[in-house]
């Protein structure tokens, strides 16, 4: 293997020899001591980019990034690579944001938020983070192939989930962009799940990165004070969110239904949303615990993604018993710790709940019917304690009397 500077390009190409990289496209190619050679264009697959990263392919881009498959050289693995793309008129903030992002994933050690290897600049000046390149497909994906979920598959991926974005609320992190397409669905490993994308992430107290009056998230997904500013968008936004993947995963369609972008707007601020109960009629039990969660007022919502999960754990578990049936404001949950100082790990509390005890429900005609009637057994034993304590009594006076003679 062999390096080259293209001539304005923004990467500096790996020239591989021999007839085992035929297939590989070349914009040039010349001879070095008689050995072909084929010079790789930046960034197409064969590149190295940074002087350490092999580019395999482009899996995708937006308007401040471009996202790779790649192999880190020296280390002979694979990552993926998130590559900051410029950007006239707002590249100061676009890059705090990029090199934000890389220093939250680099705190959040977390086995269900994928793992951050490398955060640089690149030769050419370009901002670059180098992450775990992970094998399955996101929920987005899952869902677009098998529509909906059962209830336990949603109670196993997303119990991991709410744990990483408690974590992360710990750490006075709140995600705020939760969707389907950035909860990815490991293929094998401890946690069936991981949480990407924190490059919307904001700190608990800190908004020299938006303005109020910003909107910043995916407008689907974003709780009513998050799209009125997203300055003022606390923790409960991402309880929000969370439910709003919940809810598509059981019903396979939204809350909000099918309507434009103006009417989904009007729908998340007034709370017009569909019961899960009206859509998927065997799941009324838990309908109650979603619509809560994904409340207009912040405040009542739950008070962290566990809680959430916790109550429909709980839920679930009683099935259609009465304890599915009380009131949410029966259960009472504690929200977990959080800190005012980014950047500061603390333990989470587990969140504590407790459930009134309910009225026994009647039995069933059928059972009263085969049940036997002890009502006459419960008469005849006390007639024969009364007989048993008066011929007592007879006997004793029988002997006072015979003794006083």
């Amino acid at each position: 293997m062999r390096w080259l500077t293209v001539l304005g390009g923004e990467s500096k190409a790996c020239v591989f020899a021999g007839p085992k990289y035929a297939g590989v496209s070349a914009v040039t190619q010349s001879f070095d001591d008689g050995v072909a050679t084929v010079v790789v264009k930046a960034f197409s697959p064969g590149a190295i980019y940074a002087d350490a990263y092999c580019i395999e392919k482009m899996i995708a881009k937006n308007g401040t990034t471009f996202v790779y498959e790649a192999t880190e050289v020296a280390a002979e693995r694979p990552v993926i690579l998130k590559i900051l793309r410029r950007a006239p008129g707002n590249e100061d903030s676009v890059r705090e944001r990029f090199k934000r992002e890389g220093a939250i994933l680099n705190t959040l050690e977390h086995p269900a938020v994928v793992r951050l290897f490398n955060l640089g600049v690149a030769n050419d000046g370009t901002c670059f983070m180098a992450m775990e390149r992970l094998a399955g497909e996101t929920l987005g994906a899952r869902l677009r192939r098998e529509k909906k979920l059962s209830l336990p598959e949603v109670l196993r991926i997303f119990t991991p989930a709410a744990d990483a974005i408690d974590a992360a609320h710990a750490r006075g992190i709140v995600h705020r962009d939760l969707k389907p397409e950035n909860l990815f669905l490991l293929d094998s490993g401890p946690t069936p799940l991981k949480v990407l994308d924190f490059g919307l992430s904001s700190l608990v107290g800190d908004g020299t990165l938006t303005r109020t009056g910003d909107s910043i998230g995916t407008p689907k997904y974003m709780a009513p004070e998050q799209i009125m500013s997203a300055k003022s968008a606390g923790p409960t936004v991402d309880v929000y969110a969370l439910a709003l993947c919940i809810f598509e995963s059981l019903a396979g369609v939204s809350p909000f239904g099918e309507i434009d972008r103006a009417t989904l707007l009007g729908a998340i601020l007034h709370g017009r949303i569909q019961s899960l109960g009206s859509i998927e009629p065997r799941l009324a039990h838990i309908s109650p615990i979603l619509t809560k969660a994904m409340s207009v007022k912040a405040e009542e919502r739950y008070a962290s993604p566990s809680a959430l999960m916790m109550a429909l754990r709980v839920a679930s578990e009683a099935g259609d018993s009465p304890v599915a049936a009380l009131p949410l404001d029966h259960i009472a949950f504690k929200a977990p710790a959080r800190l005012s100082e980014p950047g500061v790990s603390a333990a989470l509390e587990v969140p504590r709940f407790s459930i009134p005890s309910a009225a026994p429900r009647p039995l069933p005609k059928h059972a009263l019917a085969a049940a036997p009637n002890t009502a006459p057994t419960a008469r005849r034993s006390r007639w024969l304690l009364w007989t048993t304590l008066l011929v007592l009594a007879a006997v004793a006076g029988a002997y006072v009397w015979m003794t006083r003679r």
